[in-house]
C-alpha cells in the first residue's frame, strides 16, 4: 500500500487570471480525455451552494481554477459542454448540481462510481476503490475544511490535484473489469442516462421532510413550511448557513408548540440578529399571518398520519408483495450480478416507491434495467403487471 502522491509542482498549474485560463482552454479542447472535480461549500459556512474550485486533468497536467479569482468561467463551462472528450469524474450527483445550477451542462461524461456499482464493489468510495484496485491511499484530511477561504495553502492544493490526478488509471481498470464482465453495454447506457439528465433547479419553496407529510395536519404544513421559507430568507439576506440563524428544531417548536416570545428566545443556536426586538416582532406578526393564511385557505388541522395511501391492509397487502414477489426478484439479480449490484440496479428504496406507486417498472431508466427486472420476474414466476 503506498500514499498517493500529488503530482510534481511542474504538471500542477493554478489558474486565478483570465490569461492562465485562456492558456488552458485550447489545451483541454485538442485532448481526448478530461478528468475532473469541484469542491464547493453547501451551506456549511455560507449560504446556498458555492462553487468554490475546480480541479481539471489531464494525464500531463492538473490545473486547479479558481472560481473566487475569476469573474467569469463562461468560456470553462462552454467547452465543458462542446469538447468531445471523455469527461471522467466519480460520484457526479452533487457537482452536477452544481454545475447545472450555473448552467453548465457537461456532455461526454463518465462518471466511474457508476463503474463500481455494477461492478458490485461493496464500499464504492473514490478512497476505497483507489485503496482496493491500485493500492493506492488518499489521503482525506482536508475533506471538510472551508475551500471558500484565500489564500489556500499549499497542502489544500496538493489535495486538490490528487483527487483528480488517479482519475484516468482507476478508469482504465474498470473499463478491463467491465469488459471481462460483459457488462460494457449496461455502463454505456448508464452513461448515456447520465449525460441526458437535468438537474431540476427551481428555486425551493417546500421545506418539510417527509416525516412532516406524513404526521402533521395540511395546516401544521402549511404554517410550518412558512416559517422555514422566512429562516431561508433571512439566512440569504446574512450569507450564513440556516441552521446558524436558527436550529430547525427551534423553529418546529415555535409553531408546533405555539411558544411565546421569551420561550422562544430560550432555544438554542438562534443567530444574535433573531434575538433582536425588531426582528423577534417581526417574526410574531409573521407567525399570525401564517396562521390566518392556513385557516382562509381552510387547511384542517386533523392529523393525517399514515392516511394517504397507507391504511394498515394497504400496509400489509405492501409488506406482503415486498416479501412475496419483489424479494425474490431481488434474490434473483443477485446471484446473477451480486449483492451489491443486486442493489444499484434494484434497491429497497426502490421497491418501496414501485409499491407506493411513485413509480412504474415501464418507466424506469436506463431501460436495461427494466429489462433485467422483467427476465427477474419470469425467473422467479412473478406477476409484474401492478407495477407496469
Amino acid at each position: 500500500m503506498s500514499v498517493l502522491q500529488t503530482p510534481t509542482p511542474s504538471a500542477v498549474r493554478t489558474v486565478s487570471n483570465v490569461p492562465q485560463l485562456n492558456a488552458m482552454l485550447p489545451i483541454l479542447a485538442d485532448a481526448s480525455t478530461w478528468a475532473f472535480d469541484l469542491e464547493f461549500d453547501r451551506d456549511r459556512y455560507s449560504y446556498g451552494f458555492n462553487l468554490c474550485l475546480m480541479q481539471i486533468a489531464t494525464p500531463e497536467m492538473v490545473w486547479i481554477v479558481d472560481p473566487i479569482a475569476i469573474e467569469d468561467l463562461q468560456p470553462l463551462y462552454r467547452l465543458f459542454e462542446t469538447a468531445t472528450a471523455r469527461k471522467l469524474c466519480y460520484s457526479s450527483g452533487e457537482d452536477l448540481r452544481l454545475l447545472h445550477s450555473l448552467q453548465c451542462f457537461p456532455s461526454q461524461l463518465v462518471d466511474l462510481e457508476i463503474y463500481a456499482k455494477l461492478l458490485n464493489h461493496e464500499r464504492t468510495s473514490l478512497a476505497a476503490m483507489l485503496l482496493g484496485l491500485l493500492g493506492i491511499e488518499l489521503d482525506k484530511s482536508l475533506q471538510k475544511v472551508n475551500w471558500g477561504k484565500r489564500p489556500l495553502s499549499q497542502a489544500h492544493l496538493n489535495y486538490a490535484a490528487a483527487d483528480v490526478a488517479h482519475l484516468f488509471a482507476l478508469d482504465e481498470a474498470f473499463q478491463l473489469q467491465a469488459q471481462q464482465q460483459q457488462l460494457a453495454p449496461f455502463v454505456a447506457e448508464e452513461m448515456l442516462h447520465l449525460n441526458g439528465f437535468r438537474h431540476d433547479m427551481s428555486p425551493k419553496t417546500w421545506f418539510l421532510k417527509t416525516s412532516d407529510e406524513r404526521f402533521l395536519s395540511p395546516y401544521q404544513q402549511q404554517v410550518l413550511n412558512q416559517g422555514l421559507v422566512w429562516r431561508d430568507a433571512m439566512a440569504r439576506k446574512l450569507n450564513k448557513p440556516a441552521f446558524q440563524i436558527m436550529p430547525e428544531e427551534a423553529m418546529r417548536n415555535l409553531i408546533l408548540d405555539d411558544l411565546e416570545p421569551d420561550e422562544f428566545l430560550n432555544q438554542p443556536g438562534l443567530h444574535p440578529k433573531v434575538r433582536l426586538p425588531s426582528t423577534l416582532n417581526g417574526l410574531y406578526e409573521a407567525l399570525d399571518r401564517w396562521h390566518a393564511d392556513a385557516t382562509n385557505q381552510g387547511w384542517s388541522k386533523k392529523k393525517t398520519a399514515f392516511e394517504l395511501g397507507a391504511t394498515p391492509q394497504m400496509r400489509d397487502q405492501r409488506a406482503q408483495q415486498k416479501t412475496t414477489i419483489w424479494q425474490p426478484i431481488q434474490q434473483h439479480l443477485a446471484k446473477q450480478y451480486g449483492e451489491h449490484t443486486m442493489r444499484f440496479l434494484l434497491s429497497s428504496t426502490q421497491i418501496d416507491a414501485l409499491l407506493n406507486g411513485k413509480v412504474v417498472v415501464g418507466g424506469l431508466q436506463p431501460a436495461y434495467r427494466k429489462t433485467l427486472i422483467l427476465d427477474a420476474a419470469r425467473a422467479t414466476g412473478a406477476d409484474l403487471s401492478a407495477w407496469m
